[in-house]
């Protein structure tokens, strides 16, 4: 198997929905060797919300498209959750940076593409 799962958290704002249920969005995304997404999933409550989701970022590169994934959230999800869904997926390109698929080694300890909470 030649993929990677990363993972990103981030708080969500207080007039959403699933706020009431989970303090945080996580997505989660497979990318391949050279970095494209192959699949991507999140917290998001409804299901139409993570299935646009997974649509939106499908085939981008998390190395060297990162400007236009998260663009794409900010034109394209226009949902409450836009903000989270943003800062999640910032975080999903540090774990990146961290792992061999961004060519900087993790330090020992750290969870690497689950942002250190387990996948």
């Amino acid at each position: 198997m030649d993929t990677y799962i990363f993972t990103g958290y981030a708080g969500l704002p207080g007039n959403v929905a699933q706020q009431t249920l989970y303090n945080r969005l996580g997505v989660i995304v497979e990318v391949d060797g050279q970095g494209r997404i192959v699949a991507a999933g999140s917290t998001l409550v409804m299901e139409v919300g993570r299935d646009f989701f997974a649509r939106l970022v499908a085939g981008k590169s998390v190395l060297s498209e990162r400007d236009e994934i998260i663009g794409l959230i900010h034109e394209r999800y226009l949902g409450n959750s836009q903000g989270a869904l943003s800062s999640a997926m910032q975080k999903v390109f540090e774990a990146v940076d961290r792992s061999p698929l961004g060519g900087v080694a993790a330090p020992q300890g750290a969870g690497v593409g689950d942002g250190g909470h387990g996948v």
